[in-house]
């Protein structure tokens, strides 16, 4: 779905609150996802200009 930019069909069927990317997903996937409208936040990925809550590991030393 995200290669075609394609939302689950839930995702207009089924009122909810919110929503959650988990994963790594690209820029243009989250972009689309965020002029949808509804809130939602990423975990394990990042995004520069997309203005969500974020979650994602370090993956190296807590030095």
């Amino acid at each position: 779905m995200e290669e075609e930019l394609r939302l689950p069909d839930l995702f207009h069927d089924v009122p909810f609150a919110g929503a959650v990317l988990f994963g790594i997903v690209s820029h243009s996937y989250a972009k689309m996802v965020e002029a949808q409208g509804k809130p939602f936040v990423m975990l394990e990925s990042y995004h520069r200009g997309i203005k969500v809550p974020d979650v994602t590991s370090a993956n190296g030393n807590s030095d």
